[in-house]
């Protein structure tokens, strides 16, 4: 899919109302192209969201009584505020 992205093919698909396979006929898609795409594009999507998510340090205001990290997957984790680094450092990484 050089023309258009995979997302811009969901896209048109949803707004088409057609299912699938006929969509995929009236744009001259292989099937086998689109799974293929679908395959990549699902694989990076899943990539994406193992990497690690940067954390710059910033002054921990006095009236915060715990720290929360919440990641993309939407996972919270409440961490009181006079935890030690180390702790800190090891929740993370888990």
């Amino acid at each position: 899919m050089k023309k258009y992205s995979f997302e811009s093919i969901q896209k048109a698909l949803k707004e088409s109302g057609l299912k699938l396979k006929d969509y995929l006929e009236s744009v001259k898609l292989p099937v086998h192209k689109y799974y293929y795409e679908k395959q990549k594009h699902d694989k990076r999507a899943t990539k994406s969201k193992d990497q690690f998510i940067p954390i710059s340090p910033e002054p921990i205001q006095d009236v915060l009584e715990q720290l929360i990290v919440e990641y993309p997957n939407g996972v919270k984790l409440h961490i009181g505020s006079k935890a030690p680094i180390d702790t800190i450092r090891m929740l993370i990484y888990i």
